[in-house]
């Protein structure tokens, strides 16, 4: 029974340990997700498949001479799409409306370029740019604010020989105290998540 008992006490105390390792990386996580690069002169804008906001800010780094390109990613299609179109309710393709949303805010056709086809994971997005432009010297990548670590960590492992810098989108907020927001803290807990996964060698 004593040893039953110390053995008890011995996974109780790592238990407590490995939570509060969770909890500390979920913190240092929260800290990190955000941090964006200082904007340069690139080659080309990379919209990532997700909120429209960052074609939206896509848009505004072209007007400002960021890059003479913007690639839009053909991320995976949601399913739900085909469901609308059969009750004839045509809604177009995420990408479609990313390059919708860029004709609107100034950008021509002739500046828009498409990589990958039915991308679905940022992993998968980093793989197709780099067929897709493989002698791009930087890239400046649009995303969002939880997403920006993840996303440079990705791109700078799938494209070695490039620069890359990464902007979070100014329209989707991250609040300092995001363990205080539903929302962001469920956004850092899913990135911190997404995170290790990759560094073991996993794809989101």
């Amino acid at each position: 029974m004593r040893t039953l008992g110390t053995a008890l006490k011995i996974i109780g105390v790592l238990a407590t340990l490995l939570t509060l390792l969770g909890v500390g990386a979920v913190l240092m996580a929260g800290n990190m997700i955000h941090k964006q690069d200082t904007l340069q002169k690139s080659d080309a804008i990379l919209v990532l498949g997700g909120s429209v906001y960052r074609a939206q800010q896509a848009a505004t780094l072209h007007k400002q001479d960021y890059a003479p390109l913007v690639y839009v990613s053909r991320a995976i299609t949601d399913p739900g799409l085909k469901v609308l179109a059969g009750i004839d309710i045509i809604v177009p393709p995420g990408y479609e409306i990313n390059r919708r949303l860029l004709n609107k805010n100034g950008v021509p056709d002739e500046a828009i370029r498409y990589y990958g086809e039915q991308l679905p994971s940022t992993a998968a997005e980093a793989e197709a740019f780099a067929q897709a432009f493989p002698g791009a010297q930087r890239i400046i990548i649009v995303t969002s604010p939880y997403h920006v670590f993840r996303a440079r960590l990705i791109f700078r492992q799938a494209l070695s020989n490039t620069e890359v810098l990464a902007i979070a989108t100014p329209d989707e907020p991250f609040p300092e105290q995001w363990w205080a927001d539903r929302i962001a803290a469920q956004q850092v807990v899913m990135e911190t998540i997404k995170l290790g996964w990759y560094v073991l060698g996993g794809r989101f």
